[in-house]
């Protein structure tokens, strides 16, 4: 999520399936970085820097489901990948 130009912003994510998830914080013009393994039923609350995506990594081999909350620069592209 936010894998173009766009100014910060926040997010709570909440995972409302059974697997845990790695949230990473992944420059446009370089790497990733802070990684947040995250729990079923937990929440967590991230800040994201301009210029920066957050890349959901799910681990398992069944489907997760997320809620997310947003605030801030809402102008963010959401791409999914398998």
């Amino acid at each position: 999520m936010g894998n173009n130009i766009h100014g910060k912003f926040y997010t709570n994510v909440t995972i409302i399936s059974n697997f845990e998830i790695i949230i990473w914080q992944s420059p446009n013009d370089r790497g990733r970085h802070s990684p947040v393994t995250q729990k079923p039923s937990m929440n967590a609350k991230v800040k994201v820097d301009k210029n920066t995506s957050l890349r959901f990594e799910n681990h398992s081999n069944e489907e997760v489901a997320l809620k997310l909350k947003v605030k801030g620069d809402l102008g963010l592209f959401m791409g999914y990948k398998k």
